[in-house]
């Protein structure tokens, strides 16, 4: 987990470059994830919340492949993706946010990085 003073530098820096914005655009997704949280009440929803709430990520040694979203904060999921991942890391930026990357035109370029890292294994094994 960053500390405070990273965190507070991640945001300074996110502010400076996109000013009110930032703002905006964060505090947006945190009430849609309160708002979720409070008004879903079907099975599926609360087996996802309990799953969220209970997993707890054992380290993995092997190779993996990150691919990020360049619309979202990445700061904390990278640190704990870093301390997770004791194999290699490759990390590829794709356009749109968490659920825009799979939505036309971003699913395409999603998928196209995604099998070229799959073919890029298969050669190599």
């Amino acid at each position: 987990m960053p500390s405070l003073r990273q965190r507070l530098d991640f945001h300074a820096k996110n502010l400076a470059q996109q000013g009110v914005k930032y703002l905006l655009k964060r505090a947006k997704t945190k009430l849609t994830a309160v708002k979720t949280r409070s008004t879903t009440t079907d099975a599926g929803a609360e087996f996802r919340d309990y799953a969220f709430d209970t997993h707890v990520p054992q380290p993995y040694s092997g190779k993996a492949v990150l691919f990020r979203t360049v619309e979202e904060s990445h700061f904390e999921t990278l640190m704990a993706w870093k301390d997770l991942i004791l194999g290699s890391l490759k990390i590829y930026d794709v356009p749109g946010d968490h659920l825009g990357t799979l939505h036309k035109p971003n699913v395409r370029i999603l998928a196209e990085k995604l099998k070229a890292c799959i073919e890029k294994e298969l050669a190599a094994s």
